[in-house]
């Protein structure tokens, strides 16, 4: 779901920057698959008991004014940029990813989105969030993955530890029109990078003793998460001033 996420986090900000309009981003959004929204506390005056049409959550969403859509990938003991309430920050962990308003956009609190996979469609939950603290910038974010990558690399080398088969044929989303080179450069690293941990934290290893196998495993989640933080402050810094 994490591309989904990004999806949507990237539509939003066409939206509410102006660039498209709300049957433009349903279009961008959905691709063949089928969107609904769920809005159990009315946060945007849908139908609190059943799903609704996501182009009339995104044409709601659009009147919410002008406001920077933010991508956090949240896991267990990292809340990466949530302050709750409880019940949101446990969705989107279980989620791994929401989208969220910077601004205050619902009477002090920001709109968060979290979607899961129900079937072949995908359902949104909207939440009213307290506001969330943006990542770092894309130069600052490209800074920290170099690092990390760095000292990762050195660190598997000793270990005579490869993190996997190179992904192939794995092209990052497309940001859009709303964000600069900077920020689609980042994306397209931290995605190859991401993919290249996870693969190789899904291999299993025959050759090294348990100590190496433990601190590869390590050494490629701390970079997993570096890549993840990347993914969010490129997703999260369009070129529309903050409102």
């Amino acid at each position: 779901m994490l591309e989904t996420h990004l999806r949507l986090a990237t539509t939003l900000n066409l939206l509410s920057s102006g660039r498209i309009t709300a049957p433009e981003a349903e279009a961008r959004l959905r691709g063949p698959v089928a969107h609904h929204v769920a809005d159990p506390d009315g946060l945007l005056g849908l139908d609190p008991l059943t799903g609704s049409p996501v182009r009339l959550a995104l044409a709601r969403a659009e009147r919410l004014g002008p406001t920077v859509w933010v991508l956090l990938l949240p896991e267990p003991g990292r809340a990466a940029g949530l302050r709750g309430p409880a019940p949101v920050t446990t969705a989107a962990i279980d989620a791994g990813a929401v989208v969220v308003s910077h601004s205050p956009v619902l009477d002090g609190r920001a709109l968060a989105w979290i979607g899961q996979g129900v079937g072949p469609a995908v359902q949104w939950r909207l939440w009213a969030a307290d506001r969330v603290v943006l990542p770092d910038d894309p130069r600052e974010a490209t800074r920290m993955l170099q690092a990390e990558l760095l000292a990762s690399a050195e660190a598997l080398t000793q270990l005579d530890a490869a993190t996997g088969t190179r992904p192939e044929h794995l092209a990052a989303p497309t940001l859009g029109p709303a964000y600069d080179e900077r920020a689609q450069h980042l994306l397209d690293r931290a995605w190859l990078l991401l993919e290249a941990c996870e693969q190789g934290l899904a291999d299993a290893s025959e050759v090294l003793h348990s100590h190496a196998v433990l601190e590869r495993e390590r050494h490629l989640r701390s970079l997993a998460g570096a890549a993840r933080f990347a993914v969010s402050s490129a997703v999260s810094w369009p070129t529309v001033a903050l409102a």
